[in-house]
């Protein structure tokens, strides 16, 4: 068995030899190569394995592979790698959970998203027309809208690291007087929660369409469902133009806050059906002007699945209100925003 050890102390001194050949400034490329060879070299120790069945390999030839594991704890960055290493760019982008937001002093909370970690603060900055209240925003980002606009005005929230200030985000937010009906949307979120689905129905249509053969025209958001009887001629964002025959396709989540027997009133022209859970609650269907028509339903404490389908017929009026009566009152009151969730 000598010989395998003078054959173990042979391939590790070559090894070391070779590792010191090159100059520091190929330190880490040289490592590994040597590594490699190291690892390579193995099998021309074959005839170790003639040694009889059952003896342990010596433990000289056992540590061969030390060098190879231990090698990348001790191996330089070469200075291309060393691109890998540096510092993610510091930047700062705005977030706001709607692009609009309804005037009456309505709160919205900016978000500001930093690509990495730092000690600093943010300062919050509102831009806008010159003259007009912009509304306010405290230190934390918390934006509240301006009592009052007499236009949808447009308003830039600000954001600004405070011990560098290149490092800075904007984003724009419109305010939106109250008579607006419908804001433009993709899908509800926490300021509009209540998504709609628009489409254009054929002229003479008597009643709620079957939407599945149907294509849609728009998609807008509600932030409750209020829209006392009134003349129409604004038509949608996306589709100005249709104001007769179309469809409302809208749901939501509604929050139920006790267990007990709600009862839904809706006022519709024309026709209306409140499903909650897929169950039909209120049918107030059919081509008729502003008609109330009221349903119970037992509910469980927590969040339901609300679906609103409604249709007009032909110009010039317009109306669609949801009230509830919760357990324990005497009074129908709009359900209000606070109820509505988009998940």
């Amino acid at each position: 068995m000598k010989h395998l050890s003078i054959i173990s102390i042979t391939l590790l001194a070559g090894t070391l030899a070779c590792s010191n050949a090159d100059g520091p400034a190929f330190q880490g490329r040289t490592q590994i190569k040597t590594t490699e060879k190291a690892q390579d070299a193995l099998p021309e120790a074959a005839p170790a394995a003639e040694a009889p069945a059952g003896d342990a390999l010596p433990a000289p030839l056992e540590k061969l592979e030390s060098p190879a594991a231990a090698s990348p704890e001790v191996v330089a960055i070469a200075p291309e790698d060393q691109v890998l290493q540096k510092a993610v760019e510091l930047t700062l982008e705005i977030k706001l959970p709607s692009a609009e937001i309804r005037e009456g002093k309505k709160p919205i909370q900016a978000l500001a998203l930093l690509s990495r970690a730092v000690d600093s603060e943010i300062l919050w900055t509102l831009e806008g027309p010159a003259g007009k209240n912009l509304g306010s925003i405290d230190a934390k980002g918390l934006y509240t809208s301006p009592a009052s606009v007499t236009s949808k005005m447009t308003v830039t929230i600000a954001g600004t690291l405070a011990n560098d200030q290149t490092v800075f985000g904007k984003k724009s937010l419109d305010i939106i007087q109250m008579e607006q009906l419908f804001v433009g949307c993709m899908k509800g979120n926490v300021v509009f929660p209540i998504t709609s689905v628009v489409y254009k129905l054929a002229a003479g249509t008597p009643k709620l369409p079957n939407f599945a053969t149907l294509t849609q025209s728009d998609t807008v958001c509600l932030d409750k469902f209020d829209i006392p009887l009134q003349g129409w001629e604004a038509g949608f964002p996306g589709a100005p133009a249709l104001q007769e025959w179309f469809a409302l396709h809208s749901s939501a989540k509604i929050s139920i806050p006790t267990a007990g027997i709600y009862s839904f009133q809706t006022l519709s022209d024309d026709g209306s059906i409140l499903y909650i859970d897929s169950k039909e609650v209120v049918n107030n269907d059919g081509q008729h002007s502003a008609t109330v028509r009221t349903g119970d339903v037992t509910l469980t404490a927590g969040k339901h699945a609300l679906l609103l389908d409604w249709y007009q017929g032909p110009r010039v009026h317009i109306a669609l209100q949801l009230k509830w009566k919760v357990p324990g009152s005497t009074e129908y009151v709009i359900v209000p925003t606070s109820a509505f969730s988009a998940n």
